[in-house]
């Protein structure tokens, strides 16, 4: 008689209370937006499929093809449980001349955070 053994790997994620804040990336002109959601003990975890992470710009001209994310769960288990880090590159449209990027979270409940940076 055989006996067959599986482990599984369960995520659970949110969609409560998103929040997401914007900051440079390591590399020119690179900006990163961590977002995260509530889980039901207070803890920051991964948000849920669905979530969308969309940047716009004023003064500021968007390089990326993709100025939209969308987070899907698709690769499985990610790597940092508590946040999911979404990058993009950007630019002054007027050398010289500050603008200001910013970043919305939407989650597949609908709940909206914000973040804006100058750059």
């Amino acid at each position: 008689m055989a006996t067959i053994s599986q482990n599984l790997t369960l995520f659970v994620s949110s969609s409560r209370d998103p929040i997401v804040s914007l900051n440079p990336g390591p590399e020119a002109n690179q900006y990163c937006a961590n977002a995260s959601v509530a889980a039901q003990d207070g803890s920051r975890i991964y948000p849920a499929d669905g979530t969308t992470i969309s940047f716009s710009g004023d003064g500021v001209t968007i390089l990326s093809a993709k100025s939209t994310l969308e987070i899907k769960g698709a690769n499985g288990t990610p790597s940092n449980e508590s946040a999911f880090q979404g990058c993009i590159f950007a630019k002054q449209e007027v050398s010289g001349t500050p603008g200001s990027l910013n970043v919305t979270v939407t989650t597949p409940g609908g709940e909206i955070a914000e973040d804006i940076i100058d750059i």
